[in-house]
């Protein structure tokens, strides 16, 4: 029997699939091409002709059916990683469409899984292969129907928020603030795609909170996600929307147009890859951009980066989409974190741990540090990811693991930059850090890579430290100036608090967006 197995999971489980099937005559495994040589000592390697992300059912259906004939394939198998979501239905669609003797498809936990497939999920994957030709028919057809339909209202009561998780993150904590603040003068309500570590938060603030899927994020929302968000518009009746994400795009604005939403506004809260021309997410903000009311940059940086993909210029909108309740943080009574309640001074990194993140970079800089300095400190990192493991691989390698902790993901933020010296942030990436504004309010001096809008934020040896992206011998040299100049890092400490309070307090920021609304 000859079996093909399809690649659209990771190549660890992609292996184990071939090892249960090892005694057929002849296995082949149709991957990418850069994947070249991973499979050859287990199986016979194809390569799809085209190295995309994802697979895309309707672009390899001959592909795959040639290779059914030609090497005279009984057995077809496909694997996924993901719980739920796309590559599901992309191997679902493909399989639909497939005659051979036997075909399987296997989850992440290696259980078999349906491989029938419904004519929705068929037609929404026919839009995704094809989506570049037709989003400009798409959009053309919405203008007129916009039109006829667009409606003002006579005042806005009702402010509704889509995002595709609940998950700790700095999009959420932005909603979740603003929200709350907002909801002193609106009815706030927020739609979101999955579950995740703050949704209780929610369901608890005055914001009137909806959950698509009980899942917890770890994949991009559905497009199931679009007759949801119709649901609940038809039940709030919101007068202006904030869609906030990049994979929303699609679904909250369609779903706002036919709901005939009278403000559609987006929010941009980072400078995501996908802004690129060749991009699917970017061709639908730059087409769809012809429906919103504004688009809010988040930062300068993400502003500049909105422009190039070619949003009309007025329609951008600069409010920095992290903010802090200067006053709530004066006014807190703080925890002792027993773990950080040393004689050491505690040099703290929160960031979700994953490889734009470049907590590597942290741990390099650690290693370093002369021993006299180190001797004086204790490191944290906050957060958990799909690096965890390396990343405390790495910490031994270099012989730092004893001035390391991982503390995983944390509820009590503020708790943690009380018990800071200094707090770090080594990205690759970033927006407007929300935990960098609330290091500075709470006067800690930040030292952060010189990437997206940190620069916004910190000014150079005024209100903290900035290094240059990846260099971990620049950031271990100004953790050290911080640790040997007590009078310099207290007039800075000054100025960081100084800072965020005239730039960064919500209290501005909430002016900024009323003004927005209205």
């Amino acid at each position: 029997m000859n079996v093909l197995v399809i690649h659209s999971a990771s190549s660890q489980m992609i292996k184990k699939v071939v090892s249960q099937i090892a005694n057929k005559d002849n296995v082949y495994v149709l991957t990418f091409p850069k994947n070249r040589g991973t499979f050859s000592s287990i199986a016979k390697e194809l390569y799809f002709e085209k190295d995309d992300i994802r697979i895309s059912a309707y672009k390899v259906v001959g592909q795959v059916r040639k290779i059914i004939k030609e090497k005279k394939i009984d057995y077809l198998i496909g694997a996924y990683s993901n719980n739920y979501g796309t590559n599901y239905e992309n191997l679902r669609v493909l399989f639909s469409k497939m005659k051979v003797h036997q075909k399987e498809i296997y989850n992440r936990r290696l259980e078999k899984v349906t491989y029938k497939c419904t004519f929705k999920e068929k037609l929404i994957e026919f839009y995704y292969t094809y989506e570049i030709k037709i989003l400009p028919v798409l959009n053309t057809f919405l203008k007129l129907y916009r039109k006829c339909t667009k409606t003002q209202p006579e005042q806005i009561k009702k402010i509704m928020f889509i995002n595709n998780t609940y998950g700790m993150g700095g999009v959420e904590t932005l909603l979740y603030e603003w929200g709350n603040c907002l909801s002193k003068a609106y009815t706030v309500i927020c739609v979101c795609d999955t579950n995740g570590e703050i949704y209780n938060m929610y369901r608890e603030s005055n914001i009137v909170t909806y959950l698509h899927r009980e899942k917890v994020y770890n994949e991009a929302c559905s497009f199931n996600f679009y007759y949801y968000i119709k649901k609940v518009m038809k039940k709030e009746k919101p007068d202006a929307v904030i869609i906030a994400g990049a994979d929303t795009i699609l679904p909250a604005t369609l779903a706002s147009i036919f709901a005939k939403v009278p403000k559609i506004i987006k929010i941009n809260n980072g400078v995501f890859y996908e802004v690129m021309n060749n991009k699917p997410v970017g061709i639908q903000l730059r087409l769809f951009s012809d429906f919103y009311h504004s688009i809010i940059a988040v930062s300068n940086s993400v502003r500049n980066n909105i422009h190039e993909l070619g949003i009309k210029e007025h329609l951008i909108r600069v409010i920095y989409g992290s903010s802090i309740d200067v006053n709530n943080i004066k006014r807190k009574n703080y925890e002792v974190i027993d773990e950080m309640n040393t004689d050491k001074k505690n040099v703290v990194c929160i960031s979700r741990l994953s490889a734009e993140k470049g907590v590597d970079v942290f741990i390099k800089a650690i290693s370093c540090i002369d021993k006299d300095t180190l001797d004086q400190l204790r490191f944290f990192i906050i957060g958990d990811g799909p690096e965890k493991n390396t990343l405390i691989e790495l910490s031994q390698k270099l012989s730092v693991g004893k001035y390391v902790s991982f503390m995983g993901f944390r509820n009590d933020i503020d708790n943690i930059l009380n018990s800071s010296y200094i707090t770090v942030l080594s990205s690759h990436t970033e927006g407007l850090p929300l935990c960098i504004l609330e290091s500075m309010a709470m006067s800690k001096v930040c030292i952060c890579s010189n990437v997206g809008g940190i620069p916004e934020i910190i000014e150079h040896d005024k209100n903290g430290f900035l290094f240059e992206d990846g260099n971990y011998k620049e950031l271990a040299h100004y953790i050290t100036i911080c640790v040997n100049n007590e009078n310099m890092l207290q007039k800075m400490q000054e100025t960081a608090y100084d800072t965020i309070k005239n730039k960064f307090d919500i209290n501005v920021i909430i002016k900024d967006i009323n003004n927005l609304i209205h």
